[in-house]
């Protein structure tokens, strides 16, 4: 007995100890890995749990987002932009779009000197009586021939107690191309027509049986304008956005995300800058700005691109006759009746409302105890 005292004993060590120990092993190494940059938006990696997670660009992206990714990734591989992560494991989608908004705003001020550098000539500010009687005239030109006048408004925000304070309209039609931004609400450090004076002018106008308005989500605009008096309802002949919902409902109906995912069939594709972008989402922002000429140029790429994407809608709804009945058949009808129930809203019998609030009430309690 005294000899084994001194004998180790070594235990067996069976395959579900090295199943485990190698297990062990391989969560450690999966752990510790630290991805590639090429794996992160390229191919791939394995987590910890040894699931593949994959690449940015092997997630479902939006055409938008998909251009921002690719400006970050063009920027840090360029040196403009740091990863914000110790780790690449950290570095996500969503880590990566929140980025972009680092970059959009370190770049912000260099492309807004080069949207004022290269504005277009046919954009103005119209705040002199000359500048307006150039607008009253091309507003009597557009209803004599016929032609589609594209329309925005600029407002201090959403809610039904916000106003305008200023609007856009671009003409296209026997070789004439101008678009005009009217600020009337701006801070008073600008040069600007009064609210009363522009409304004067173009109360008649706008509301001129037979005048063609283009714009998109057309009864904001009109719910707005009827606050200033003018009421354009039955002038609205197109409205961009309920148009493209008749095309394909199941896209985004906003103006810039028409405009990214099909400018390039109708030769407007935008890369601008969006109002969020530019003005930090704050309608004073906008009104406020020290640049007019940057408001001009925002409120008059609007209207330009309204009546191009009314172009191109159009063009499309002519090859598929059906979609052109059921638009201007149904769609645009619509809009007036739907506008005129929301301009005389409905009456709330509040009494009766208490009432069946307890009647409510008992059903809910019975229904808890079933």
């Amino acid at each position: 007995m005294e000899f084994f005292k001194n004998v180790r004993v070594t235990p067996d060590i069976n395959g579900d100890t090295m199943a485990r120990v190698s297990e062990a092993q391989k969560r450690k190494q999966l752990k510790d890995y630290e991805p590639t940059w090429e794996e992160v938006w390229i191919t791939g990696y394995p987590t910890t749990t040894g699931k593949h997670k994959n690449g940015i660009f092997q997630t479902k992206i939006t055409p938008k987002d998909k251009e921002r990714l690719i400006e970050v990734k063009t920027a840090i591989e360029a040196g403009q932009l740091g990863m914000g992560v110790e780790s690449l494991k950290k570095f996500s989608k969503a880590h990566a779009l929140n980025l972009y908004k680092v970059l959009a705003e370190s770049r912000k001020q260099d492309i807004i000197a080069g949207y004022l550098t290269n504005m277009p000539e046919n954009y103005h500010t119209v705040n002199t009586k000359e500048g307006m009687s150039w607008v009253v005239s091309l507003l009597e030109d557009a209803h004599a021939a016929g032609a589609e006048v594209a329309l925005d408004t600029e407002t201090t925000g959403v809610e039904w107690w916000d106003k305008t304070v200023g609007l856009s309209l671009s003409f296209e039609f026997n070789g004439i191309e101008e678009h005009f931004y009217i600020p009337y609400g701006h801070c008073e450090d600008h040069v600007q027509l009064s609210r009363g004076f522009v409304m004067k002018k173009l109360k008649p106008l706008l509301e001129k049986k037979g005048l063609k308005l283009v714009l998109h989500n057309s009864k904001f605009d009109a719910h707005m304008l009827i606050k200033d008096g003018i009421n354009i309802i039955k002038n609205i002949y197109f409205d961009t956005m309920i148009a493209h919902s008749v095309l394909n409902e199941n896209d985004e109906f906003g103006l810039k995300a028409i405009a990214t995912k099909y400018g390039k069939y109708f030769g407007f594709e935008d890369k601008s800058l969006s109002f969020g972008e530019l003005f930090s989402n704050k309608p004073e922002a906008f009104y406020n700005n020290e640049s007019m000429e940057l408001c001009t140029y925002y409120a008059c790429k609007d209207t330009h691109l309204t009546l191009k994407v009314f172009m191109w809608q159009l063009s499309m709804m002519q090859q598929q006759p059906k979609l052109l009945e059921v638009y201007f058949g149904y769609e645009q009808p619509l809009t007036p009746v739907v506008m005129s129930m929301e301009l005389t809203g409905f009456e709330l019998d509040l009494a009766f409302t208490e009432l069946y609030k307890e009647e409510l009430s008992i059903e809910v309690d019975n229904l808890k105890k079933k």
